[in-house]
C-alpha cells in the first residue's frame, strides 16, 4: 500500500480536510484499501488537541466524514513512511527540505497536482464560509487531479 501525506503548519485546518477529502475522492474512484491517506503538521500548536469541530463538520457536508488522528507535528517516521508529501503551501514544502532534505524528491505542492502553484490560504477554524470555500478548493484539486496524485503516489519510491 502507498501512503501520501499532506502537510500543513498546525495539522488543525488545511491537512485534515486535504486528508479527508483525498481519502473521499479515493475510495469514490475505486482505489479503496490502496492507499494509506495521513496528515501532519510543521509547527506542534495543536499538539494533541482534538481534530476542530466545524473541519468535521464541512468534511461531513460532501461526506468525507472519517478517522482522524488529533493534529501534531509531523515525526520522521511519517515521513520516511511517505510514498507522497503534499505541501498545502509553499512554506510547508521549505519547512520539509530543511528539515528532511531526503524527502525532497517525494514532495510537491497540491496545487502542482492540476499543473498550477499556488498556496492554500488557511481560513482559521473559526467560522463556515471560509472554511467551505477552502474545503472547495482542496476538493477541486484532489478531485481534478486525482490521476496525478495516484500516479506520482504509485510511481514514488521511499
Amino acid at each position: 500500500m502507498k501512503t501520501i501525506l499532506f502537510v500543513c503548519s498546525g495539522n488543525y485546518c488545511r491537512s485534515p480536510l486535504a486528508e479527508g477529502l483525498a481519502r473521499l475522492r479515493l475510495k469514490q474512484a475505486g482505489y479503496d484499501g490502496r492507499f494509506v491517506v495521513r496528515s501532519a503538521g510543521t509547527l506542534p500548536e495543536y499538539e494533541g488537541q482534538p481534530a476542530a469541530p466545524l473541519i468535521l463538520e464541512v468534511l461531513r457536508e460532501v461526506g468525507a466524514a472519517g478517522q482522524f488522528n488529533p493534529p501534531h507535528q509531523i515525526t520522521s517516521d511519517e515521513i520516511e513512511q511517505a510514498d507522497l508529501i503534499l505541501g498545502i503551501a509553499q512554506q510547508h514544502l521549505a519547512w520539509i527540505g530543511e528539515h528532511y532534505p531526503a524527502a525532497a524528491a517525494r514532495t510537491c505542492l497540491l496545487s502542482d497536482l492540476i499543473g498550477e502553484r499556488w498556496d492554500v490560504i488557511d481560513p482559521g477554524v473559526q467560522e463556515l464560509d471560509p472554511l467551505r470555500v477552502c474545503r472547495n478548493t482542496i476538493d477541486r484539486v484532489i478531485s481534478t487531479g486525482l490521476p496525478e496524485l495516484i500516479r506520482r503516489a504509485s510511481e514514488m519510491s521511499r
